[in-house]
């Protein structure tokens, strides 16, 4: 594990300060401004009587303003912006890249203080009033130092515990004896019980590699060093057993419960069919829930990958939610749940509020970036870490 070498991980000012030269961008802190804003919505296709009614009822607004009302409650009164006319229009603290242009150049050139004249984007008219903006700037070597440490010390951590996985892979390899190897070098070898190719592993976080690896290995063979994301495994397989289908007598009670769950999952499924055939007739939806002694329950809004209630994840039952309409409210069949079989009905669709996506997108566009760049990165390591090998040479002599 990679943080049981963290007190062997030495960091040198050097280091510190090669690394934050190099990575120079990255301490970069962009200017920001924090805004508030109306929004009077206009399609972009409108015709130009209607972009120019939009525009006029803009102006009316900032009028309003100039003339000494809050721009808050102007924001609460008039804004079509749904995710921020509740909060007076404010939008928080942004970066200029974050917002649509023109509205990010219009927001970064007006004074902090002022109102911005109307400004038009794909979404509509906007008022822009700028409360404070900040200045650019980049991180001090001193600001970044404590970042940079923990980082470096992170790598190299990983690094030592690696070459630590080498050694123990080369002595254990040699006589096929990982417990041998591991006791020579005090770590701590695990015995797992018996489990099968699906099964979870017991105290296992990243069970199903770790399964699909040892069922790759033959009895005795030591396996190459896997890395399952919390630190540097090998594997060595004890013993294994054939499949087989024990007695009837060994496994009856979990027959007879399977056989029980069986037929509770199959009336289960002809009850949910029964309500959705009625509610397809035209009775009434509390009449026809009413008969099966039901209560029906309303999700809320929901977003594609929300869990719902107390069913938790139900990808299937979110799908078919997101496929149903006004004109199309039911579904074919009940949707088989992990606690049993819904029926739903649709009843409100609500669009998403672009204007937060704009504020939001550069940061989901870094965090994916980040994300791809640390994959490629353990990827290209993994295939260099395969195709490597170290030759000893002895007796050199040195100048």
């Amino acid at each position: 594990a990679p943080e049981a070498y963290n007190d062997r991980a030495q960091v040198t000012p050097e280091q510190i300060r090669d690394y934050y030269e190099a990575n120079a961008d990255r301490f970069v802190i962009a200017p920001t401004v924090e805004a508030s804003h109306i929004l009077i919505r206009v399609p972009a296709d409108a015709e130009p009587a209607v972009v120019e009614s939009a525009r006029e009822r803009v102006q009316g607004i900032l009028k309003q303003a100039r003339e000494g009302q809050d721009f808050a409650q102007l924001a609460k009164q008039y804004s079509e912006d749904e995710g921020t006319k509740n909060q007076g229009g404010a939008l928080g603290e942004f970066p200029k890249e974050a917002m649509v242009a023109p509205f990010g150049e219009v927001a970064f050139a007006t004074p902090p203080g002022q109102i911005s004249e109307p400004v038009r984007t794909r979404f509509g008219w906007h008022l822009i009033r700028v409360t404070k903006a900040t200045e650019g700037r980049t991180r001090s070597l001193e600001e970044a130092t404590e970042e940079i440490r923990n980082q470096l010390k992170a790598e190299q951590a990983r690094s030592l515990a690696y070459d630590d996985a080498e050694a123990l892979y080369d002595a254990a390899s040699v006589a096929d004896d990982l417990i041998g190897a591991a006791g020579a070098r005090r770590l701590e070898v695990r015995t797992t019980e018996f489990f099968s190719r699906n099964d979870p592993v017991k105290g296992i976080a990243q069970g199903a590699e770790f399964a699909q690896a040892a069922f790759q290995l033959s009895p005795g063979t030591v396996s190459e060093i896997l890395d399952l994301g919390n630190g540097y495994w090998l594997l060595q397989v004890a013993e294994s057993r054939p499949a087989r289908i024990p007695e009837l007598a060994a496994v009856e009670s979990r027959v007879r419960q399977d056989l029980i769950q069986e037929k509770q999952r199959e009336q289960a499924r002809k009850d949910a069919q029964a309500l959705l055939e009625e509610l397809k007739s035209g009775v009434a939806w509390e009449q026809a829930v009413k008969k099966l002694g039901l209560t029906p329950r309303s999700s809320g809004f929901l977003k594609r990958n929300d869990p719902i209630g107390d069913l938790g994840p139900e990808p299937e039952m979110l799908r078919s939610a997101f496929e149903r309409s006004g004109s199309n409210p039911l579904p074919a069949e009940p949707i088989q749940t992990s606690k049993g079989y819904a029926v739903i009905r649709f009843s409100e669709r609500r669009s998403p509020d672009m204007s937060g996506f704009e504020t939001e997108r550069n940061q989901i566009m870094e965090r994916l970036l980040q994300q791809k760049k640390f994959r490629a990165w353990e990827a290209w390591m993994s295939q260099l870490r395969d195709r490597s090998r170290v030759d000893q040479k002895r007796d050199f002599n040195t100048l």
